[in-house]
């Protein structure tokens, strides 16, 4: 009889957090809205594309396994990563593999994984011994996987739930500050050396749109994704004005703060929506196509409105940090 933890599908074309949320269903913190989650593990804030043409893996140029170990983190637990090269998994390594995959699914916790059935982040949600297959869940598909093809993926990268971490209110705002700036002014280490993020993200699209080699589908995708992240993050930073305006002088300081930042990022938003509406996502014959010449000089003046509200907004963010401090 197969073994399985029930989840929810969440509809993000953020995978990690996909993942992340459909295992946060079956922990303490499963009442976490969407932009909480994308808030408090920064990803509402991030943006990462490949220069010069801005193709539709950009969102992936970066090191998965550890930008899913630091999510977790933020939320305020530990996992175990495992991610072995593919070409050196002998039959015992995978038969470990598979234990530990089983052993979080006993405990009634979905393990993250990468690659299932398509080049995104996904859970895998159960297993069925009798038929030596695993269950699993992305974007693309919800199906089996045999437990001998788990290493013909081209990455095998799994991350499983592990112990709580206590972390004071205070302080889980401040980590969370903290990796958002560290992202913004990209020192976080988490982008491939050919991606650019943070705020030289947005120059380098800028770039781009000059350099007429621009991806009609990247460029789609990627505004679509970001725009999608924005949205959260000023949701994010309005809850969080709410939550911290407890009638203290240090909550009103932070929540003037979060308020602030929140007003700005709703104009990176406004932007990249009026972006999204020139190049839709999925493709429409209706989208501009944004390696013609017309299309480029506004493009580019949005672009530039949304980093430099994005600026401002991280401005607070730093202020806020200093006060956290």
């Amino acid at each position: 009889m197969p073994t399985i933890v029930p989840v929810k599908f969440v509809s993000t074309p953020n995978t990690i957090i996909q993942a992340i949320q459909m295992v946060l269903q079956h922990t303490d913190q499963s009442s976490l809205s969407l932009s909480e989650v994308m808030g408090y593990t920064s990803h509402a804030f991030r943006i990462n594309v490949r220069p010069k043409s801005i193709e539709t893996d950009s969102p992936y140029t970066i090191h998965g396994s550890e930008a899913v170990r630091r999510g977790f983190r933020l939320l305020g637990y530990h996992t175990q990563g495992i991610c072995p090269p593919v070409k050196t998994i002998t039959p015992e390594m995978l038969t470990d593999i598979i234990h530990i995959i089983r052993r979080s699914l006993d405990r009634g916790f979905p393990v993250v994984a990468w690659n299932m059935f398509a080049l995104e982040f996904g859970v895998i949600y159960g297993y069925d011994d009798s038929r030596k297959v695993l269950l699993a869940m992305d974007n693309s598909f919800d199906g089996s996987i045999p437990y001998d093809q788990l290493p013909n993926r081209r990455i095998l990268s799994l991350s499983v739930m592990d112990q709580p971490i206590e972390v004071g209110r205070q302080e889980r705002l401040k980590e969370t500050v903290e990796a958002i700036l560290d992202h913004a002014y990209s020192r976080d280490g988490l982008a491939w050396d050919q991606a650019r993020d943070g705020l030289r993200g947005y120059e380098a699209w800028i770039e781009a749109f000059n350099g007429g080699r621009i991806s009609n589908k990247g460029n789609a995708l990627n505004l679509h994704i970001l725009a999608d992240a924005r949205q959260h993050a000023a949701a994010f930073l309005e809850l969080l004005s709410k939550q911290w305006d407890d009638g203290t002088v240090f909550g009103t300081n932070v929540s003037h703060l979060a308020q602030q930042a929140a007003v700005h990022y709703s104009v990176v938003l406004d932007n990249l929506r009026e972006l999204t509406m020139m190049y839709p996502y999925p493709l429409s014959t209706r989208g501009a196509n944004p390696r013609q010449k017309e299309n480029v000089p506004r493009s580019i003046e949005l672009l530039s409105r949304a980093r430099e509200a994005e600026e401002l907004g991280i401005a607070a963010l730093n202020e806020m940090y200093e006060r956290l401090r």
